[in-house]
């Protein structure tokens, strides 16, 4: 029988190799059997931890951005594209920036993101009317659309600018 420091270190050597296949593999063709040969386990020891590899690229995501816990709500709502520079730890930038394109990436990216903002708003009371579920997922959609917008017309503008132009269409409630 594994014990609990044996199954934290096998999955913490699968997030490590995901990471790295993240780094030059679009995750779509990435697949169990590559993670478990190059991690040198077998597939039946992957299945004891995750579910499939859309779970274990979950916990990559959850191993790469700081405790929610050290967020401030206030920035997160009025400076949402600064606030995701604080978040993210190398090298998940890098490896959100090659999987752009990669469909399969970008729903557990956004599922991620908007539990992440989900357990923030949790933990904060809110005088709002407005359910603060709703407000996670108009910010964090709105964010990602922000995000596609950019990406699609090529608009080169900085986080600031992108946060004025937040604050200016969204009208989000005061918490």
């Amino acid at each position: 029988m594994k014990t609990i420091y044996e199954s934290k270190k096998t999955k913490l050597q699968l997030q490590r190799v995901l990471t790295a296949l993240l780094q030059h593999t679009a995750f779509a063709k990435i697949t169990v059997k590559d993670i478990c040969d190059e991690a040198l386990i077998n597939r039946t020891t992957f299945y004891q931890h995750y579910h499939d590899k859309s779970d274990l690229l979950y916990d990559v995501f959850n191993r790469l951005t700081i405790d929610n816990h050290s967020i401030s709500l206030h920035r997160l709502m009025t400076e949402p594209f600064s606030m995701f520079a604080a978040i993210v730890k190398s090298p998940l930038p890098e490896i959100i920036s090659l999987q752009n394109n990669d469909s399969e990436f970008h729903w557990t990216y956004r599922q991620y993101f908007l539990n992440y903002y989900m357990e923030t708003f949790a933990r904060e009371n809110w005088r709002s009317t407005i359910p603060k579920e709703l407000v996670a997922y108009t910010l964090v959609n709105n964010a990602f659309s922000f995000l596609e917008w950019q990406e699609d017309l090529n608009v080169k503008i900085s986080e600031r600018e992108l946060n004025t132009l937040f604050r200016r269409m969204i009208t989000l409630p005061e918490i």
